[in-house]
């Protein structure tokens, strides 16, 4: 889970999803002239970066490098200073099923995998987008997408090839700009599950495009209507309310979850764990009710009643059970609340998906 104190939550990993991250920052005074705060990166679970700035060379004993391999599962957080050796900051974290990724303050994206060879798991910064920088990231099981601040849409498809076992391929290849239907758009931020992603505009709209196995796309076919969306042909997502703008997006392996700026939230797809929050916690709904939905339902009951949300996380999903997670204000006392949270509450941060991972601010 990405740290409350720190300035959001969500949730990272879901599938066989990756690594957990958090990040501590040194409070200091807050002066114009006062330095940005050093910033530390604990990492844990699987995929975790080499810790330094570069990969230690092989012993002498060792020239396969094996004793330096970074293992397969880090069972307690590794302090990792890769970027902050470089004077650098994460903003953003994203995992699939073989890769990772991590999105710094100058808006570049670093990508590395877990191939088992000795400093293989050290960031490889991407090429850069044609235009801009990247503003945000996330990633399905085999590929990584980003959005560019001139609201692209950008993909690396099969990344995880680029860190097979082996000599491999070299770099992982330029991104892939989406087009088709993505193409008239000005994307603001994007989230994305086990093989399907939610892209939100700038206008507020939600458009999503990938596998439909458990009705995850929320336009209303059923999935043996409907298998499934190419990114070319990304459809809007029409059962929100009309008027009132997409502000955030999660997503776990096979549910969605969207925040309005009303602070409503709506969620649909899988529901075999009762990750929606849609129905009751009871054993009779979660044996007997709906499995899943197609389209957006909106969250209700007494939980949610008299409150409006300021954020919303989710991952997980399949026989590892689904979840979501919802930060939630009581209307009643809003007043009382600093203009920095209400500030949030009405313009929503930047989207969290279930493989995507938020990480502090400055």
């Amino acid at each position: 889970v990405r740290a409350m104190s720190l300035r959001r939550l969500a949730a990272l990993g879901g599938g066989v999803a990756a690594a957990a991250a958090a990040l501590q920052a040194e409070r200091r005074p807050c002066t114009a002239s006062a330095a940005a705060a050093p910033q530390r990166l604990w990492c844990w679970g699987r995929l975790v970066p080499s810790a330094g700035a570069s990969a230690p060379p092989p012993a002498d004993d060792d020239p396969a490098g094996t004793a330096s391999a970074p293992r397969l599962k880090e069972r307690s957080p590794v302090d990792v200073s890769f970027w902050s050796a470089q004077g650098l900051r994460v903003e953003q974290m994203s995992f699939g099923a073989a890769h990772a990724a991590a999105l710094d303050d100058r808006g570049n994206v670093w990508a590395w995998g877990a191939n088992g060879s000795a400093g293989g798991a050290t960031p490889t910064r991407l090429a850069p987008p044609p235009r801009g920088k990247y503003t945000s990231l996330t990633s399905t099981d085999g590929s990584l997408y980003a959005v560019t601040s001139g609201g692209a849409v950008l993909r690396w498809a099969n990344l995880c090839d680029s860190f097979a076992p082996g000599p491999g391929p070299g770099a992982p290849p330029p991104p892939a700009v989406l087009g088709g239907n993505l193409a008239g758009i000005a994307a603001a931020g994007i989230s994305a599950g086990s093989s399907h992603v939610l892209v939100r505009s700038t206008a507020g709209q939600l458009y999503v495009f990938g596998g439909n196995e458990r009705g995850q796309l929320g336009v209303g076919a059923m999935p043996d209507e409907l298998e499934g969306l190419l990114a070319e042909q990304a459809q809007q997502v029409s059962g929100l309310p009309p008027g009132i703008k997409v502000v955030q997006t999660a997503c776990g392996r096979a549910h969605s979850v969207a925040l309005l700026a009303d602070g409503t939230v709506y969620s649909w797809g899988d529901d075999r764990n009762l990750q929606l929050g849609v129905r009751d916690d009871s054993i009779k709904s979660l044996k007997r009710g709906a499995q899943f939905l197609s389209s957006p339902t909106r969250l209700s009951g007494t939980w949610i009643e008299g409150k409006r949300a300021l954020a919303i996380a989710a991952g997980g999903g399949g026989i590892e059970g689904g979840h979501s997670v919802f930060l939630l204000e009581d209307t009643n006392s809003r007043a009382q609340n600093s203009p920095h949270q209400n500030s949030r509450a009405q313009g929503g941060g930047s989207d969290e998906g279930g493989r995507g991972g938020g990480v502090a601010g400055r």
